[in-house]
């Protein structure tokens, strides 16, 4: 398993029909390195999907969506190459 710290406390930003921008607390500072993804809500947790590597936590693009759709967001850090628990 990983000792990653969870990110928390999402945010979604900028929120338009098709396109929103995502941004979470880096618990401690300690991070650097997250992945997230954005999935339907009628799709349920990820199992095998990959999510977007990034090195900020502040404003990161989300983009592709469907109008009138419920999404899911699931971050997670990275840390030693090793994803850690979702959000």
């Amino acid at each position: 398993g990983s000792t990653c710290p969870a990110p928390s406390v999402v945010t979604l930003d900028n929120l338009q029909q098709t396109t929103a921008s995502a941004s979470w607390n880096n618990v401690q500072s300690l991070m650097s390195a997250w992945q997230y993804l954005v999935l339907p809500a009628t799709d349920g947790p990820p199992t095998t999907q990959t999510g977007i590597d990034t090195n900020t936590n502040v404003n990161n693009p989300i983009i592709d969506l469907a109008p009138g759709t419920q999404y899911n967001l699931y971050v997670r850090s990275v840390c030693g190459g090793i994803p850690g628990p979702s959000l």
